[in-house]
């Protein structure tokens, strides 16, 4: 079995398992089972602790977010008229796909506003029972040679 097969069976893509290899583990297409066996630890992919990120929003700017956007002037509007209105008195607070993320992650982004909620449409069904019951007008226009003078 060669080494793209085997590590795509397993679910990593070949430079993972090469950093794995390089990292003090074994050549698993040279070494004997009981080599593998020593030398199997933990998948550590998905216990990793990720660092925060040194520019992501601290709770206080996540709370001015909100608050920007639970004013009555802005109650109503998306993040995409919010940002911008923002802009335009010199205040900027975050991105517009940041004020998005913050309102998703609070469970506030809903349809904001008079806006009306989706109509479900059904498509029309036209079932003739008998004749003359249903018509069609056809309005295309198709250029024909006219062979009736008018």
């Amino acid at each position: 079995m060669s080494l793209s097969v085997a590590v795509r069976e397993v679910g990593i893509c070949e430079s993972t398992y090469e950093r794995w290899r390089a990292a003090g583990g074994v050549d698993a297409t040279t070494a004997s089972p009981e080599e593998l066996a020593a030398a199997i630890v933990e998948d550590k992919r998905l216990t990793r602790v990720y660092p925060t990120p040194p520019n992501a929003l601290s709770d206080e700017e996540r709370a001015e977010i909100l608050r920007v956007c639970a004013r009555s002037q802005y109650s109503s509007l998306p993040p995409a008229q919010i940002v911008p209105d923002l802009a335009d008195q010199g205040i900027y607070l975050a991105s517009e796909s940041t004020f998005y993320r913050v309102l998703r992650d609070a469970g506030l982004n809903k349809r904001r506003g008079r806006v009306a909620l989706p109509r479900k449409r059904s498509k029309p069904n036209h079932v003739a029972k008998g004749p003359l019951e249903v018509w069609v007008t056809d309005i295309e226009r198709h250029e024909a040679p006219c062979t009736v003078p008018w």
